[in-house]
């Protein structure tokens, strides 16, 4: 999906933050590095403010970056660009400190250094920690609020330009430690309160396979979506972790609807075995960009696993009268679900056709003989791995052609 809008954002807010760092008047002399210096410690401290304005998961954000899978992949790479700049500003202290001899030791330094620390680590262990339990890391990661403040106190204090006067840097110094300091309150204190507005309760578990569940969850109030999308997931039942979990949505008419959840970590797995008939729940959404019918006359829909589901929800709710053809990949005969939906599908509609690919023993879905039409859309939906490969072999081969894709990696 394009995401043009979303990658100005970034490139137009870094840059702005560039340009005013190096034409600013510092307050005292200062050779070339220790300007460079600063001004990588501006750009890492309008980097982590970006990070906080995307971690908001708002309609626009998702949509400028073309979906929230895609939010996740530049939240990331923000973050670990700004601790390597921040971690670069610290070496070049001491760098400057051989050259012009050491500075009096202060307490914005020390201040600096324990901002530094306290970025990296929780950076560390948000972003490369994957077998922590998903609340623990949530956790971990909202401490990042408290680093970003302390690294703007430090900024602020130590910096050989006037932030407090009125000039263009300080006002936009000003306006971006304010925006990136307001969502990060937004986020970690108001998002579960106010986003989850959707509360319910579980009518259905039926389990399709020794790993895969589907819940029915009936809502108080309805929920508008398209077919494709997902929502955050909280479920209320003690034993059972409350924190929200990304699940498609395969079914349902807004008032009642189906999550298809594989097990795939310590939740699922719980929700697999534990969940009760009607426990609380409550879903914040929609979010996803997959809109099938933004595509063209012919389609090529490519399934990896419980992606399958987005593709369920559409083929539940509609009969479609324009070419499809599905390619659904597993890893094991277990794993494949709806087999006979889709092979029933199949036969009463001549405009769908699915190929079922047990990966396991067939392999991974191979298309180097496969023919695309000139105007086919694409749209695929599994383990970002999976899709990244097709993205770039279908851009490869074809140039310009229409992909829209979802990836399942919220960490």
């Amino acid at each position: 999906m394009k995401s043009i809008r979303g990658i100005m954002l970034i490139a137009v807010s870094l840059g702005i933050t560039l340009v005013l760092w190096a034409t600013a008047t510092p307050t005292v002399p200062i050779t070339v590095l220790d300007h460079l210096r600063e001004a990588m410690g501006g750009l890492a401290l309008n980097g982590l403010a970006l990070c906080f304005v995307l971690a908001t998961k708002t309609p626009v954000i998702e949509k400028w970056f073309g979906g929230l899978g895609q939010v996740y992949v530049y939240h990331k790479w923000l973050a670990i660009s700004s601790a390597a700049l921040l971690v670069v500003h610290g070496i070049m202290v001491e760098v400057i400190a051989l050259v012009d001899g050491p500075s009096p030791e202060t307490i914005s330094g020390q201040i600096g250094a324990l901002a530094l620390f306290l970025i990296v680590a929780i950076g560390l262990v948000t972003i490369y920690n994957k077998k922590l339990p998903y609340e623990r890391w949530r956790t971990i990661h909202r401490f990042m609020i408290l680093a970003f403040a302390i690294g703007l106190y430090h900024g602020y204090a130590s910096a050989k330009f006037n932030l407090f006067a009125l000039s263009p840097l300080s006002v936009w110094m000003g306006l971006t430690a304010l925006i990136g300091l307001g969502c990060a309150v937004y986020v970690v204190f108001f998002y579960r309160r106010t986003q989850f507005k959707y509360e319910g309760r579980i009518t259905g578990i039926t389990r399709l396979s020794p790993d895969v569940v589907e819940l029915d969850v009936s809502l108080a109030q309805p929920i508008e979506y398209a077919e494709g999308q997902y929502a955050f997931l909280r479920v209320f039942q003690e034993g059972l972790e409350d924190a929200p979990h990304p699940f498609s949505m395969s079914a349902g008419d807004g008032r009642n609807v189906r999550f298809t959840i594989k097990k795939s970590g310590d939740f699922t797995k719980d929700l697999y075995e534990s969940l009760a008939p009607d426990a609380p729940v409550a879903l914040e959404g929609p979010h996803g960009q997959m809109d099938f019918r933004h595509g063209g006359r012919n389609q090529v829909w490519i399934a990896g696993g419980i992606g399958i589901t987005p593709f369920m929800a559409y083929l539940a709710q509609n009969e479609i009268d324009h070419d499809v053809e599905l390619f659904y990949s597993y890893r094991d005969p277990n794993a494949g679900i709806y087999h006979d939906f889709l092979a029933e599908y199949e036969k009463r509609n001549p405009h769908f056709t699915a190929h079922l690919v047990d990966a396991s023993v067939d392999g991974m879905l191979d298309f180097s003989e496969y023919t695309l039409d000139e105007d086919a859309s694409i749209f695929m939906c599994g383990p970002p791995p999976m899709m990244k490969a097709y993205v770039k072999f279908f851009k490869d081969k074809y140039g310009n052609v229409n992909i829209n894709h979802e990836g399942f990696a919220f960490r």
